[in-house]
């Protein structure tokens, strides 16, 4: 009988294909453990802060979706959500696409796939990468897939989170800005991009390699 590998193959979801279905069908194998990753232009983000006393995980759900709504629109409140800590005091919280969803599951049974793990591609760089993400406050600035995805912490957790188009993103000068409304000083890590200042204020840029 073939036993399946110790660690999962990973494989990342490419953005925006003009056919998902044909995307997926080309990938190769069968009956594999699968880690999946998909590139953030599927996926919308919010930083939900909890109220006092509501720890319902309906109830926060709920919240979060109103929050979607709120910055995106009606649809986008509907999407299967993903979060960094349902119990924790503000969160990440991801919607991701269900057009995606379905397409993956289809492509899962019909392979003979287990897909073990699916998260939004900035979200897996900040699982992956926690051990050098050792700043108290800090920010994690992704790069890739065409689309620049930035999220802030302090020691209460998540601050902001915001996702941009490459093409249409901030120049770095009002990424810097917008980074240093959400906290005054932290270390910046970089992914997929450099920052040219090292230092801006009382933020430190540092430039991390993606891992293959």
């Amino acid at each position: 009988m073939a036993r399946w590998p110790a660690d999962p193959l990973r494989l990342a979801l490419a953005p925006a294909p003009t056919d998902l279905g044909r995307w997926l069908a080309d990938q190769p194998g069968t009956g594999l453990r699968i880690a999946l990753t998909v590139a953030d232009v599927w996926i919308r983000y919010v930083v939900a802060v909890w109220p006092r006393g509501l720890w319902r995980h309906s109830e926060r759900e709920s919240l979060a979706r109103l929050r979607l709504r709120d910055i995106y629109g009606r649809e986008e409140g509907d999407w299967p959500l993903a979060c960094s800590g349902w119990r924790a005091r503000r969160s990440v919280v991801a919607a991701v696409d269900p057009a995606v969803l379905a397409a993956v599951n289809a492509w899962a049974v019909e392979r003979g796939h287990v897909v073990t793990t699916l998260r939004p591609a900035w979200a897996d760089a900040v699982q992956r990468r926690r051990r050098s993400l050792t700043a108290r406050t800090g920010a994690l600035a992704r790069l890739a897939d065409g689309r620049l995805t930035v999220g802030v912490w302090d020691p209460m957790g998540w601050l902001a989170v915001r996702s941009l188009v490459a093409s249409h993103a901030l120049p770095e000068s009002e990424i810097r800005r917008w980074i240093g409304q959400q906290a005054a000083a932290g270390v910046c890590y970089c992914l997929g991009w450099r920052s040219a200042t090292p230092e801006v204020g009382g933020w430190r840029f540092a430039n991390l390699v993606e891992e293959p």
